[in-house]
């Protein structure tokens, strides 16, 4: 028994090569869920990508299953699960100097081509700073990339 058969195959007595649009219902389908994050320690993106793909098949089984209609719609019927995104934010004027600072010149690998003083100019406002020209030294003068 393969590892995509595990949960289907423990609440379902046919097995997952015989399952039909009727059992898998919004009840299992919550509880595939469920199980992928609990059991198997899924994150709920990975929850959440797994219902995209569900509300994908169900889509298309919708178009050729009417008969399924009330399945289908219980189950399109499902929300995603919520979850906290980190805030994006712009680094400030010493963190900006400190990453730049940062590599060893002496050293090989800290030898390689950097951002030129032209990279950075300040943000008006709080003194944040941000990437606005991407300006390499490479020791044969100033290559400019947009």
């Amino acid at each position: 028994m393969g590892r995509k058969d595990s949960h289907t195959t423990r609440t379902n007595q046919r097995g997952s090569r015989h399952i039909d649009i009727a059992d898998l219902d919004a009840p299992l389908v919550g509880e595939f869920l469920n199980h992928l994050e609990s059991e198997r320690g899924n994150s709920t993106r990975t929850r959440n990508g797994r219902l995209a793909a569900i509300h994908s098949m169900f889509t298309f089984a919708a178009l050729r299953h009417p008969e399924h209609a009330e399945t289908i719609a219980r189950v399109l019927a499902i929300p995603p699960k919520r979850y906290d995104r980190p805030q994006v934010t712009n680094l400030s004027r010493a963190e900006v100097t400190a990453l730049l600072g940062a590599p060893d010149r002496s050293a090989l690998p800290g030898c390689r081509p950097r951002l030129g003083p032209s990279v950075v100019s300040e943000v008006e406002g709080e003194g944040d700073v941000t990437v606005v020209q991407e300006s390499v030294e490479d020791g044969g003068g100033t290559t400019q990339r947009n």
